[in-house]
């Protein structure tokens, strides 16, 4: 049983020495780099093994130049991995590596440096909900819930996320009781859960508010309902879904939301031995069964990360191509894409965005300005509004995003401005983008996941350096995005505050 997520802290660490020819240079005036490497990886190891506790240390690259037979390597590139349930216990374990490097370092007549590349804070899973999660293979996990043995998830990791609400409908089918916070989450406008409420009420729960303002849920037994939703919530139809596959008798959902993630959770759930009509539609039927069984599933490809990467090829003017994009869920985004004349090309599942393209806005006839506005699925999606405006930058034109869905989300573009964007805004739901603009460097914050993507797309677009800070938001939703975009070319480093 495992506690929780486990962190992890990685490092690219080089290892300077000096460079000589082998046959000239005697073995004690050697500043050989590869010699004090091995001394590294070795003390790795045994610290790693021979601390007390349960964490890992690993050293899974190394590379030694010149890399000629016969010369003294005089640079080694290597890594450093940690991995524990306790944050301060990977300091620790640094610290001891680190020193230890030092003391080689000092022998050896090198020196050792250390670049944090990548901070994933472990999570403590709540003692009173335990779940068996392993981690086979690289992103593929193995997930025994068997062992949940109660209803009420830590409440200071729940009032966090948005997501935590979530457990409604599931736990609720499982335990019959659950209390939860509110959600939190992205600060982009309203974000109500009455929704969901209004949902679960028809499926036979009781809610109440505590005095701590705990929504308190229980029920007698889950049993089949209408449900109409007052709107097309991804959240709150999900949770009606994993409420209503093991509720007693049909279950119709009507204006549900029917994004690719929604399908996705229908289609895992069939999977499992659920009885859902109706995917990909706005009217679902459930029937409901005594149990469900394990299974295997894929996840489909994240659509709004890979709009993301369409608007980072665009803005950057880069080649890029997208493996397994998921063409399928990109119809409407490459539509709008379209709008500021950029271009995509489809091969097979993979999408390529060509390089240093001519970037132009494409008038409405007979020459109107353009709009870009989101809709439910399958309209634009309203994740991907962010990164349009910072495309709309880069584009000989005008063009109108209209946000209609979220008030206090379009709030950002101050950020942009500050950074030599040419934008307007028009109400708390609607900017006009005039382009192209020449950005500068700034120093900015993300306010929330969608935007802090837009601002680092903006900032490798930008000429000077740009400081970003609360990345916490970006990593909510992209995964080690600066090492992926290193890996790309990128100039983007991770400080520690």
């Amino acid at each position: 049983m495992v506690e929780g997520f486990v962190g992890s802290k990685q490092w690219d660490v080089t290892v300077n020495g000096f460079p000589n020819h082998a046959g000239t240079t005697p073995m004690d005036q050697r500043r050989d780099a590869l010699y004090a490497a091995s001394q590294y990886v070795q003390a790795v190891h045994e610290i790693g093994k021979h601390t007390p506790g349960r964490q890992v240390a690993t050293v899974g690259k190394i590379q030694s130049f010149p890399g000629a037979p016969n010369v003294v390597p005089g640079l080694v590139n290597a890594s450093l991995e940690i991995r524990d349930l306790d944050a301060k216990k990977m300091d620790f374990i640094f610290n001891l590596i680190k020193r230890k490097s030092m003391d080689i370092g000092q022998k050896t007549w090198t020196k050792f440096h250390f670049e944090p590349t990548i901070n994933i804070v472990p999570q403590l899973t709540d003692s009173n909900i335990r779940t068996i999660i392993n981690q086979s293979e690289n992103h593929s996990y193995y997930i025994d819930p068997s062992n949940i043995n109660n209803n009420n998830p830590d409440q200071k990791n729940a009032i966090r996320i948005r997501g935590s609400f979530l457990l409604a409908g599931p736990l609720l089918a499982r335990k019959k009781s659950v209390v939860l916070p509110s959600p939190g989450g992205d600060r982009i406008g309203l974000r109500p859960v009455q929704t969901h409420l209004s949902a679960l009420e028809k499926l036979g729960t009781r809610i109440k508010l505590n005095d701590k303002g705990f929504y308190e849920m229980e029920t007698d037994g889950l049993k089949g309902a209408e449900i109409y939703l007052d709107e097309a919530s991804v959240m709150a139809t999900e949770n009606s879904i994993m409420a209503a596959v093991t509720a007693q008798g049909r279950t119709n959902i009507y204006n549900a939301a029917c994004e690719p993630h929604v399908q996705g959770l229908c289609n895992f759930l069939v999977q499992l031995g659920a009885k859902i009509d109706g995917i990909g539609s706005n009217l679902l039927i459930i029937e409901g069964v005594t149990e469900l069984s394990g299974g295997e599933y894929t996840i489909q490809p994240d659509h709004t990360e890979v709009g993301s990467f369409i608007g980072l090829a665009a803005v950057t003017g880069s080649e890029l191509r997208v493996k397994n994009a998921g063409i399928n869920y990109l119809r409407m985004t490459r539509l709008m894409f379209e709008k500021l004349g950029v271009e995509v090309k489809v091969e097979g599942d993979d999408i390529i965005i060509p390089k240093k393209q001519k970037l132009t806005v494409q008038r409405d006839i007979p020459g109107g300005i353009p709009k870009i506005d989101d809709a439910p699925w399958p309209g634009f999606p309203a994740d991907l509004t962010s990164i349009m405006t910072v495309v709309a930058t880069q584009c000989d034109g005008a063009v109108l995003i209209f946000e209609k869905m979220f008030e206090s989300r379009l709030f950002w573009v101050d950020k942009l401005i500050e950074m030599g964007a040419q934008i307007i805004l028009c109400d708390p739901h609607r900017v006009v983008v005039s382009g192209p603009t020449t950005l500068k460097g700034a120093r900015v914050s993300s306010p929330d996941i969608r935007a802090g993507m837009a601002l680092l797309i903006a900032a490798l677009g930008a000429n000077g350096i740009t400081e970003i800070h609360n990345i916490d938001q970006i990593d909510r939703g992209y995964e080690s995005i600066d090492v992926r975009l290193n890996a790309l070319g990128a100039k983007i480093r991770r400080v520690n505050d």
